[in-house]
């Protein structure tokens, strides 16, 4: 019964460094693609930005039926621009509080899961083994210049 339980322990001491080091390496895989996404953002390179985007990009705004909307890569840097000026906390704009996310935390980095990572209004995916932004969640009209309502 000793050896069992002992070969039990084992066993859940091994899966569970394996569930932290797969972690680790997710955390590390995005962690490298954020790098990457805030310098092409801070730079003002919206053709470098959109490299990551996956086209159309989908944005939520409230409910109802036009609540889905879509950005094509051709509309994308005049959404983007107006997207990152936007107010979002303590009214400063989306390009500040970015700039000051140069490394994420260790809270942005639990919001990585697998191949899917949530940060701040945006959504991430791995897309044929490369995070791509996929989704934002939106709270005001303004960026919506350009877009189209999805069916």
């Amino acid at each position: 019964m000793k050896k069992l339980l002992l070969l039990l322990g084992l066993c859940l001491y091994v899966f569970n460094g394996f569930a932290q080091s797969n972690a680790a390496n997710q955390s590390k895989d995005f962690d490298q693609f954020w790098k990457k996404w805030h310098t092409a953002i801070m730079k003002k390179d919206y053709n470098a930005v959109s490299q990551f985007i996956e086209f159309p990009l989908v944005i939520k705004r409230g409910e109802g039926a036009n609540a889905i909307q879509t950005v094509a890569k051709n509309d994308f840097a005049t959404f983007f621009k107006s997207f990152l000026d936007e107010p979002m906390h303590d009214d400063q704009s989306r390009f500040t509080v970015l700039r000051g996310m140069k490394d994420l935390n260790e809270e942005d980095k639990m919001l990585v899961d697998g191949d899917s990572a949530t940060i701040n209004d945006m959504e991430f995916e791995k897309v044929d083994g490369t995070w791509k932004l996929v989704y934002i969640y939106q709270e005001s009209q303004k960026a919506f210049a350009g877009t189209k309502a999805k069916n």
